[in-house]
C-alpha cells in the first residue's frame, strides 16, 4: 500500500518536473528563436540613435563673383534637458562654473531650464574644453546655427529677400526674393549619422557611423553686378 503511495507521488513528482521542462524549453526555444529578429531590432532601436548634420547654404554672387550672401556657422552650448535630481544638478553646476570660459547659471527654481542656451558662438578651443563634460552629462549639447549675412545695402538685401530657420537645427529656407526662388540650388542636402549610447544616454566611443555625407547647396551667380542692384538697373536679368 505504501509503496503504492510512494509510485503515486513519483510519477505525480516526475510529472509535474517534465511539464515544467518542456515549458522552459518552449520559452527558451521562443525568445531564442522566434522572437530573436524582433528582439535584436528593439535591442538596436533603444541603443542606437540617428543625428543630422547640417548642410551650408549656398552663396549668393554676383556676375564677378561678389559675395552678395553667405552662411555663417556657430555652436552653441546648449542645457537640453535639466537633471531630475537636485544633488546632479548642484554637481552640474559647480562644472559649468569650472570651465574656462564663462557660462551663463541656470536657474533651477525658475522652471526655463529646458533648451536653455549656457552659451553662443564657441570656440574650438572651447569645444576641446567640453568634452569630459558633454560625456559626463548628456543633459547638454553643442547644437550647430546658422545664420545668413548678405552685403549692407538695403537694394540688395531686398532683391535678395530673407531666410528662415528650418524643421532641423542648423538649417536655413528661403523665405521670400531670390532667396525663395532659388532654395533647391542654395539649400543643399543634411547628412545623417548613427551612433550607440550607453544606458545613460552617454555616446560610447568608436561607434560613431557616418550613414549619409552633408552635401552643402551650390552658390549661384546672378546675370547682374552689385552696382546693377544697387543703382536699379536689373531689368529683369537675374
Amino acid at each position: 500500500m505504501c509503496e503504492n503511495k510512494f509510485n503515486i507521488r513519483t510519477i505525480i513528482l516526475l510529472s509535474f518536473l517534465l511539464t515544467w521542462a518542456a515549458v522552459a524549453a518552449a520559452h527558451v526555444f521562443y525568445y531564442s528563436v522566434v522572437e530573436r529578429s524582433r528582439l535584436n531590432s528593439e535591442g538596436e532601436y533603444f541603443a542606437w540613435r540617428e543625428g543630422t548634420l547640417p548642410a551650408l547654404r549656398g552663396r549668393i554672387l554676383d556676375k564677378h563673383g561678389i559675395e552678395l550672401a553667405w552662411t555663417e556657422l556657430y555652436h552653441d552650448l546648449v542645457l537640453v534637458s535639466p537633471p531630475e535630481r537636485p544633488a546632479r544638478r548642484t554637481a552640474l553646476a559647480n562644472s559649468l562654473a569650472s570651465l574656462p570660459f564663462k557660462v551663463a547659471a541656470p536657474d533651477w527654481k525658475s522652471g526655463n531650464v529646458r533648451n536653455l542656451v549656457l552659451r553662443r558662438e564657441l570656440q574650438p578651443e572651447m569645444i576641446a574644453a567640453c568634452e569630459k563634460l558633454l560625456a559626463e552629462y548628456p543633459e547638454l549639447s553643442i547644437e550647430p546655427r546658422t545664420e545668413r549675412r548678405s552685403i549692407d545695402y538695403p537694394e540688395v538685401k531686398r532683391l535678395l529677400g530673407k531666410t528662415t530657420q528650418g524643421s532641423e537645427p542648423g538649417v536655413l529656407k528661403g523665405l521670400d526674393g531670390e532667396e525663395r526662388l532659388l532654395e533647391k540650388r542654395l539649400a543643399g542636402r543634411e547628412g545623417r549619422f548613427q551612433v550607440m549610447l550607453d544606458k545613460n544616454g552617454r555616446w560610447i566611443d568608436g561607434t560613431l557611423k557616418m550613414l549619409e555625407k552633408p552635401v552643402n547647396g551650390d552658390d549661384v551667380c546672378l546675370a547682374l553686378s552689385l552696382d546693377d542692384i544697387r543703382y536699379g538697373a536689373t531689368n529683369g536679368k537675374l
